[in-house]
């Protein structure tokens, strides 16, 4: 009778993860077909990456890299001022490896060659977006600090600028103090 009973618990732990790899196949199965669907046609747009960065990535990503490189070259033209914005908006998304690169490289070049560009999106941007490209700047990871600083600096004086590059300055001097406390 014992032996009757263990071949019964066999077939139903076998029974048991039968099931849930069906389970889980399932519940995943809409995922993958929706993930190939993501952002194509119309729906290319920076504003489908930012909704569904993390699926598009990992599901096409050569569609990912392709919105992000023409987001990106509209945001370097500065031909429209939402375009540049909706690029830094990405400050949003969780970012990390190659997109996290890609995205520091493209902000801190875009506040070095066309800082009125860079400044007008900054500023017409949340307030709480704002402060997270100004921690990205504080940590560049191209750009030498010191040119990025001199570019606040250089703008400290106009009106529309003064709130953000203060926070900037700030954080800078901020940042320094406790270099030198560290040392």
């Amino acid at each position: 009778m014992a032996k009757h009973e263990l071949v019964k618990f066999a077939l139903k732990k076998k029974l048991f993860c039968f099931m849930t790899t069906i389970v889980i196949s399932f519940c995943t199965w809409p995922t993958q077909i929706r993930g190939n669907d993501l952002c194509v046609g119309n729906q290319a747009t920076i504003e489908c990456l930012m909704e569904n960065a993390k699926d598009l990535y990992s599901t096409n990503n050569s569609l990912f890299w392709d919105i992000l490189g023409k987001a990106a070259k509209r945001a370097d033209d500065c031909e429209s001022l939402s375009d540049v914005t909706r690029f830094m908006s990405l400050i949003r998304v969780p970012r990390d490896g190659a997109f996290e690169e890609y995205f520091h490289k493209k902000v801190e070049n875009l506040c070095i060659s066309n800082s009125k560009c860079f400044f007008d999106a900054l500023t017409s941007m949340a307030a709480d977006d704002q402060i997270k490209i100004v921690d990205t700047l504080l940590n560049p990871l191209f750009i030498d600090q010191s040119k990025i600083t001199e570019v606040f600096r250089k703008n400290k004086d106009v009106k529309k600028y003064k709130q953000i590059v203060g926070i900037y300055l700030d954080k800078v001097q901020g940042k320094s103090k406790m270099d030198k406390k560290q040392k």
